[in-house]
């Protein structure tokens, strides 16, 4: 299992997840996330991965599934 920040359209509107991939498909996710760090390097370090969510295709909550 892997996972990256991706962004999710839900009736709400957009938000930053953590999407969890099992053979290549989104198969769970958190809650919305914000970047966080013990330090500012890290804080950095996590933004810089933010970043990435906006290169990725966005991802749809469909009933309990994401499309």
């Amino acid at each position: 299992m892997s996972w990256q920040y991706q962004i999710i359209k839900t009736k709400n509107g957009y938000q930053i997840c953590e999407v969890y991939y099992t053979k290549g498909k989104p198969t769970m996710w958190t809650d919305e996330v914000s970047p966080s760090g013990e330090t500012l390097k890290e804080l950095k370090e996590d933004f810089k991965l933010y970043r990435q969510a906006f290169k990725r295709p966005i991802l749809e909550v469909k009933g309990k599934k994401l499309i």
